[in-house]
């Protein structure tokens, strides 16, 4: 009688040390930290949302000037810098385990750079805003940069889209990390790109679903500072 002793390859690197874990944490909780103290802000002083009139948003942006900067500054500043080293951690981290090509892991790491990019200009954007276009009261300017940084968006959730579909990839491929991560992942990433469709969905809609689909990727990044954390080599 034959026994086969092959299997599923699942989590075949379960409890393999991850190298650079601890940079992949240290980045991961920045990043979540950054938004959960950013959302708060706006939740308290009612920030503006994209449906308000131009007099609404230079009316708050000119009251609450340091406010809406120290929060562009954790939203798109810290937040999108911690995202560009999260990328290039996991990207280090995962490609030690890849035994073909490293074109996922480098899509993962270009990905991640990307919307860390758009992220640092629609900080720019709202602090130009905030600092010194509110107060000169031009209805026209003030609505160009903050839809500036709303149409921003579309394109930084493209890249987390790509980012998360290619460390779903490399999760599947080379079981570094648990299984439910990766699978969470690839669901997640084609509704961030749709979320980003402001040409297709209403601006009620797309709130809604941005608001939902963050708080899970911010879900999502806890639970890999955990893993790593429990695997740090």
């Amino acid at each position: 009688m034959t026994v086969n002793k092959s299997s599923a390859p699942a989590d075949i690197h379960e409890d393999t040390m991850i190298i650079g874990g601890s940079w992949i944490a240290y980045a991961g909780f920045v990043y979540v930290v950054a938004w959960l103290v950013g959302l708060a802000i706006g939740l308290i002083t009612s920030a503006p949302g994209s449906t308000d009139s131009n007099s609404t948003l230079g009316v708050y942006f000119s009251t609450h000037r340091e406010v809406a900067m120290i929060q562009a500054y954790l939203l798109d500043g810290i937040a999108g810098i911690s995202l560009i080293v999260f990328a290039a951690a996991l990207h280090s981290a995962l490609h030690r385990f890849e035994d073909e090509s490293a074109t996922v892991s480098r899509i993962l790491f270009g990905a991640g750079i990307a919307a860390g990019t758009v992220s640092l200009l629609q900080g720019l954007f709202t602090q130009v805003l905030a600092d010194h276009v509110a107060a000169l009261g031009n209805p026209a300017a003030i609505r160009t940069l903050f839809d500036l940084n709303n149409e921003g968006d579309t394109y930084k959730l493209l890249a987390l889209g790509v980012f998360l579909g290619a460390a779903a990839l490399l999760i599947f491929r080379t079981h570094a990390l648990p299984r439910w991560l990766g699978l969470v992942a690839i669901v997640l990433a084609p509704l961030l790109v749709v979320a980003g469709w402001n040409f297709v969905l209403s601006s009620s809609l797309q709130f809604a679903a941005y608001a939902v689909l963050l708080l899970v990727l911010l879900v999502w990044v806890a639970a890999v500072i955990v893993v790593c954390l429990r695997r740090v080599g």
